[in-house]
């Protein structure tokens, strides 16, 4: 490896012919780029030895390295070298020479603008090669109608257009000199000219030199880990036929990382969206060892399985404009819903079972039913206000963990075990009655809720959901309409504002400006007048007090446990199963030793618990001294009652119900080592 400070100059004249390669990234530099580059220009064109005439040889502004490497290819007159890093300077370098030698030209009509395309932006030596750069594919027509052709296109044709607005700018000054100008652009530009060897490791110098700061997307650096893997010959034809297509039909650098995400989480659930190249990497490396054939074989076809499975992900990520004529309606529907639940978690294990779903190794109704719990262990999960902190490393770990053949009933077992909770049907019934959900969900999972339930009442009717919004029945800032309303039903405003965000004092409407801040019979009898049936069939009342939001709140989670159901727990399999959640050494009689006065457990919640049911479950509860009440639910003493054989002194109103994951707490608390277990 040979390095040298050069300036731009002495860097383009000559042979040399610069090529960037299929695996460097597209022309990317914008306005912030080439306007820090100007301006440094602009202050070597005012340093005193510039407008004397005399530019100082080796002085200027250091603009960075350009490193090159011998590019393979015929014997020629010219000296060909692939470009590993310095493209986006070199490229904008030359865009900023062609608007240079165009507006002097106009200005200057005497002076041959040939004086800068046959010096530095063109190669005369050789009819073969006639460009002094070479970009990749996506940016070499763009660079040839910019630079030669006098038609900017593209992003180079911008940063030209950009330039020589600038230069027209700066020319209309009475002392403007294109000459000094000249020089403070290809004598005082200083760069490090780094040249290696055919010995030298290009991939290791590449990543060498981002580490050391050059800023390159987690995709520039996939691509040129890939096209290493290639030989000069079969990587054109690699990039037309494989990467080119996958790029075009994601579209945009932020989808196609968001697809590689997630096509790598299926593989190493510790992929981060931040950090794809190492695990793209190793995962390609993987492949390469497990394999009989070359690594360029392995890698090409890595890339065409990429190719072939960005059609599905599109149309995971967009159904509303992608779908798959394979797709039944009801399996439609359930990536329609998941993608409007508006969150990115779900997709890499949507990606693994419609990707077995394509590959003929599960059945449609068995990709529905697992898109289906997926929807539904979200959904609940955000109607019992459960932490979303830990939500994504525990929908990840899934894809891998996953055997082959179909998928449902092996997702249903990996959220249902462990510390994932699903939350049952009786835990979303009651810890929905307090959840703020207005607060723990973001605003389109509110609205998709509210009008999942809106359809399910009326499932004939179709409604725009992009013309809804949420509505507070009980507003937020309270009006002396509705603070008397309450005064007069002995209601205290605290009381009421605890119920606020609850799902019950929640709503859709396409008339939120004509609701507003309406008094309370005026806005119910609007609601009770909507089109939408949640509104006209959930109580609404013209009084609207936490008792009453409180019955709609439980109207509307009973049927929010049928919209999105959980996989039953009676079979013997499932009891088997969750008989190791019940932490090691402890049984049913410490469970409900733990938990704490003044309050209740129920006992479909302690089966899920212990994994003992039915009548086995019922006598172990009376041998710890607890007894079953009517509803089957159990508690532990409550203050101010008399014994626990006195069920008719049991006031519920005394108690609270406590939750399983209460329950686990409660176990910590004296002791219990359950950590990873619930």
């Amino acid at each position: 490896m040979q390095t040298k400070q050069t300036d731009l100059a002495r860097l383009l004249i000559g042979t040399k012919v610069f090529v960037v390669p299929q695996f460097q990234r597209h022309y990317k530099w914008k306005q912030a780029q080439w306007l820090e580059l100007y301006e440094d220009i602009l202050d070597q064109y005012e340093a005193p030895d510039v407008q004397a005439g005399n530019p100082i040889p080796n002085e200027g502004h250091f603009i960075g390295s350009i490193v090159l490497h011998p590019a393979p290819g015929p014997a020629s007159t010219v000296a060909r070298y692939w470009v590993i890093d310095g493209q986006q300077r070199l490229t904008t370098l030359l865009a900023l020479l062609a608007a240079l030698r165009d507006v002097r030209h106009e200005l200057e009509p005497e002076w041959n603008p040939d004086t800068y395309t046959s010096q530095y932006l063109s190669n005369p030596y050789n009819p073969d090669q006639p460009h002094r750069l070479v970009p990749g594919d996506n940016d070499r027509s763009d660079f040839v109608s910019t630079v030669y052709e006098g038609g900017p296109t593209g992003q180079i044709g911008d940063a030209y257009s950009w330039y020589k607005k600038q230069i027209k700018k700066a020319a209309s000054a009475p002392d403007f000199d294109f000459k000094k100008f000249e020089n403070a652009v290809l004598l005082r530009l200083i760069v490090v000219e780094i040249n290696t060897s055919d010995d030298d490791n290009i991939n290791q110098i590449f990543n060498t030199i981002n580490h050391s700061g050059m800023r390159l997307s987690a995709i520039d650096l996939i691509r040129n880990h890939s096209f290493m893997q290639f030989d000069n010959a079969v990587a054109a034809d690699v990039y037309s036929q494989t990467w080119k297509p996958l790029e075009d039909a994601l579209g945009s650098e932020g989808v196609l990382s968001q697809y590689f995400w997630a096509q790598l989480v299926r593989r190493n659930p510790k992929t981060t969206q931040r950090d794809l190249y190492t695990p793209f990497q190793k995962n390609l490396k993987e492949l390469q060892r497990l394999s009989s054939e070359g690594p360029a074989v392995v890698a090409r076809l890595e890339l065409e399985r990429l190719k072939r499975e960005a059609p599905l992900f599109l149309a995971i990520l967009r159904p509303g404009e992608h779908s798959l004529p394979a797709w039944n309606a009801e399996l439609r529907e359930a990536v329609f819903d998941l993608n409007s639940w508006g969150s990115s978690t779900h997709l890499p294990i949507t990606l693994e079972t419609l990707s077995r779903l394509e590959a003929g190794s599960t059945s449609t109704s068995d990709a529905t039913r697992a898109l289906q719990y997926i929807l539904s262990f979200l959904v609940r999960r955000g109607l019992c206000a459960i932490p979303t902190n830990n939500l994504n490393r525990i929908i990840s770990a899934i894809p891998s963990s996953l055997k082959p053949g179909a998928v449902a009933e092996q997702l249903a077992h990996e959220l249902l075990r462990g510390n994932k909770y699903w939350p049952a049907d009786n835990e979303v019934t009651d810890r929905g009655l307090t959840s703020p959900l207005y607060h723990t969900l973001q605003a389109g999972q509110v609205r998709f809720v509210l009008s999942e339930l809106n359809d399910y009442l009326m499932p004939a009717e179709t409604i725009v959901r992009d013309e809804l919004t949420v509505e507070h029945i009980m507003p937020q800032v309270m009006t002396d309409a509705w603070k008397t309303m309450l005064t007069s039903n002995g209601v205290a405003l605290e009381t009421a504002e605890a119920k606020l965000h609850v799902i019950g004092n929640l709503t859709v409407t396409g008339q939120n400006s004509i609701l507003g801040q309406r008094p309370p019979v005026e806005k119910s009898e609007l609601l009770r007048k909507s089109n939408l049936p949640i509104n006209r069939s959930a109580g609404i009342g013209d009084d609207w007090t936490p008792e009453m939001i409180d019955t709609r709140s439980a109207e509307l989670l009973a049927l929010a446990v049928k919209i999105w159901p959980r996989p039953s727990l009676a079979t013997p399999e499932k009891d088997a199963f969750f008989a190791t959640l019940l932490p090691e050494g402890f049984t049913v009689a410490n469970v409900l030793d733990a938990i704490p006065p003044d309050t209740w457990i129920a006992l479909d919640d302690l089966a899920q618990l212990s994994g003992e049911t039915g009548d086995a479950l019922v006598r172990q509860v009376e041998q710890a001294g607890y007894r079953v009440l009517p509803g089957r639910q159990l508690h532990s003493e409550v203050e101010g009652v008399p014994g626990l054989s006195d069920l008719d002194g049991f006031d519920f109103n005394q108690a609270v119900r406590i939750s399983i994951v209460d329950a686990v707490a409660s176990l910590e608390k004296v002791g219990a080592d359950v950590t990873g277990r619930l």
